[in-house]
């Protein structure tokens, strides 16, 4: 039988979930780069699809995290784990390539629980994704 979660968790999810959404408010609302990058000009570089690309995936790593906190079965195993190794590539790229400055330090604590989550529903529950499969 698979246990319910904490209450934790799901607190944890709806802030960073609130965290996560203002973060895309300011990106594509309110950050004058972007929305002057979205013209196939000389500024629209990979960078620019790099991003967008991210951020698809964060937006649909929330999703498995929905499922993890839930209990609920969503897509196939194999999927979330392909999400979850974009996920700590793009983790250990920038944690690599960025300067490390307070914020990102914190931002990248804040996130373990997030990706731990994730190895958990993508690995650890077995009885979940066994269900409806005999």
């Amino acid at each position: 039988m698979i246990e319910k979660r904490s209450i934790w968790w799901k607190i944890y999810f709806y802030i960073l979930l609130l965290l996560i959404s203002l973060i895309f408010i300011t990106a594509f609302f309110l950050d004058d780069n972007i929305i002057s990058n979205n013209t196939y000009g000389e500024n629209y570089t990979s960078e620019i699809l790099y991003n967008i690309f991210i951020l698809s995936i964060k937006a649909i790593s929330f999703i498995g995290f929905f499922g993890f906190i839930y209990i609920k079965k969503i897509l196939y195993r194999e999927f979330w784990i392909w999400i979850l190794l974009i996920n700590l590539i793009d983790f250990i790229g920038t944690i690599i390539l960025e300067p490390l400055t307070k914020e990102l330090l914190w931002i990248n604590i804040m996130v373990l629980p997030f990706y731990l989550a994730l190895y958990k529903y993508s690995f650890k529950m077995n009885e979940l994704w066994r269900e409806n499969d005999e």
